[in-house]
């Protein structure tokens, strides 16, 4: 299509996207600025498995396909440093919040509708805890 003016228009998607960054401790590391299609095998693995259960090998794939080569090296390696390890709480802060920014998960549970009554107002152990599937499974149909 052309304008009153004959200029061709055109869509132009400008995308430039940045690493994202996080600090663990003593170490910074980057991850990619996107969510690579590529690794889409690598999520299947870890769908329907919660972070803590998973394979350690599906975890370090995937961690391998999303950071940057350096910081999946030395985030992995960090797994059996006993000096400074990554246990499973600080891998779990790390996973929800990659997850977050690649628009996997909702920052915040949607919270249900309230009927008037406060039958119980405590709180599970495990509330907030999801599975990959949860997480991944959710957002399978495209964006709006």
């Amino acid at each position: 299509m052309t304008d009153v003016n004959g200029v061709v228009e055109f869509k132009d998607f400008f995308y430039d996207p940045q690493p994202k960054r996080f600090k663990l401790g003593p170490d910074m590391f980057e991850a990619a600025a996107d969510l690579p299609l590529g690794i889409l095998d690598d999520v299947k693995k870890l769908t329907g498995v919660s972070f803590s259960n998973a394979p350690l090998e599906a975890i370090s794939s995937f961690l391998r396909a999303v950071l940057l080569p350096e910081s999946a090296d030395r985030f992995i390696a960090r797994f059996n440093d006993k000096a400074n390890p990554i246990g499973i709480s600080a891998f779990m802060m790390v996973m929800n919040w990659l997850l977050e920014e690649y628009g996997l998960r909702p920052t915040q549970p949607s919270s249900p509708s309230s009927t008037g009554s406060q039958e119980d107002s405590s709180t599970s152990s495990t509330d907030g805890a999801e599975s990959v599937a949860s997480i991944l499974g959710a957002n399978d149909s495209p964006a709006s």
